[in-house]
């Protein structure tokens, strides 16, 4: 884990153009060293995509025709929060008020006393988006061999230091792992960042699904989350190819090998993994247990010693928990079809016998009905456009 150091915390004062989701996230600032009185000229700033979608949100407009004053939190270098004035393009880095000229005051600023003061006590750390403190001894297990533990976490979310409500602290969970020692070898422990608000919930919309040919949900496999997923869940494609993505830029290819990526290039028949059709990237099992997938995870968490990385695999972590699992049975003929039924009970269609059977269904349909299939024609032509002018939009930012 990172120590959290207020040295390292620091805010500016702005102009900013506009901020975009592309490549990541990107914040447009004016560059006062290259800017001239004719020109203007702008720097892009690499953002996290949560930061450019809150001030979106808040401010609903993402670029501005002139740029407009606005705070940026950096925490060792890296964009942790942002704010824009509130008078927009009116306002001024100092304004005179009552005769007084006052220099503007964020938000942002105000909550770094109160993250001053709130981290005066006990031993707090930092992951990148939050400032956090253990609660020791509170923990729960996780799993029956009791390696995977979660543990209750103070935290700060820095998003939000552009908001009034920073000052409450959130109460959320880190993953705590250690290994089994024995007499030569002592048992070592690594906790994770507090990615999730509960861990005993992970993987439990798939496994309502799971149900064997009784209907009778399998969710009484174990009393410990983390067995019922392994159990239950396997981890996808999906997950093997982010992990490989994010993963290899900050630890190297070596990293990377507990993914058996030729292993899944020879059984998809492809080197160009990303290319297999999402539906199948979803929902193929890379041969890696989940808890071996976290295990892994948290390995390099406890190797981390920047900031950088210690981003990149909680990112990779929170994917693993979230899209990165699907159930195992879902597409075994048990799942598929109805008790007693099977492929064969399917009619066979030819493409012209399909056609033939949409014609003289369209022949005995009442008008209402026709009208109804006329409008979702429409409308997924319409959302078509859309989709088209917005990828336009991001391209140009």
């Amino acid at each position: 884990m990172i120590p959290f150091d207020i040295s390292k915390l620091s805010v500016e004062h702005v102009m900013l153009k506009g901020v975009t989701t592309g490549s990541g996230g990107r914040v447009s600032i004016v560059d006062d060293d290259k800017s001239t009185d004719d020109k203007e000229v702008y720097k892009q700033v690499p953002s996290d995509w949560s930061i450019v979608r809150r001030f979106a949100k808040v401010n609903e407009a993402s670029r501005f025709l002139n740029p407009v004053l606005s705070a940026v939190a950096y925490y060792d270098g890296k964009m942790i929060a942002l704010e824009m004035h509130a008078l927009g393009n009116a306002a001024e880095d100092e304004m005179e008020l009552g005769g007084v000229i006052t220099r503007w005051k964020s938000q942002i600023e105000k909550n770094v006393a109160v993250l001053i003061e709130a981290t005066k006590e006990g031993e707090w750390f930092v992951d990148g988006f939050s400032v956090y403190k253990l609660a020791e001894g509170q923990e729960e297990y996780l799993s029956t061999d009791g390696r995977f533990q979660s543990i209750p976490v103070e935290s700060y979310k820095l998003i939000t230091m552009d908001s009034r409500v920073f000052s409450l602290p959130e109460s959320r969970v880190a993953l705590k792992y250690s290994t089994k020692g024995d007499i030569m070898t002592p048992s070592i422990s690594a906790i994770s960042p507090p990615i999730w608000k509960s861990l005993t919930t992970i993987g439990s919309k798939e496994m309502k699904k799971s149900k064997d040919d009784t209907g009778v949900c399998h969710t009484t496999v174990s009393n410990h989350q983390f067995d019922r997923v392994d159990s239950l869940l396997a981890v996808n494609v999906d997950f093997a190819l982010k992990a490989a993505r994010e993963l290899s830029e900050v630890f190297g290819f070596a990293s990377i090998e507990p993914l058996n990526l030729d292993y899944l290039m020879v059984e998809l028949g492809t080197v160009n993994l990303p290319t297999v059709d999402a539906s199948i990237r979803k929902t193929m099992d890379i041969g890696i247990q989940f808890t071996h997938a976290m295990s892994w995870l948290i390995g390099l968490i406890h190797k981390s010693n920047s900031l950088e990385s210690y981003i990149a695999v909680r990112g990779v972590m929170k994917y693993l928990t979230g899209h990165g699992i699907y159930r195992k049975k879902a597409f075994e003929s048990s799942s598929v079809y109805k008790s007693g039924y099977s492929i064969n009970d399917i009619p066979q269609m030819s493409i012209d016998d399909a056609i033939d059977s949409y014609q003289d269904r369209l022949k005995d349909m009442d008008f209402s009905e026709w009208m109804r299939l006329n409008r979702m024609e429409e409308n997924r032509g319409r959302k078509s456009r859309l989709d088209s002018i917005a990828g336009l939009m991001t391209d140009d930012d």
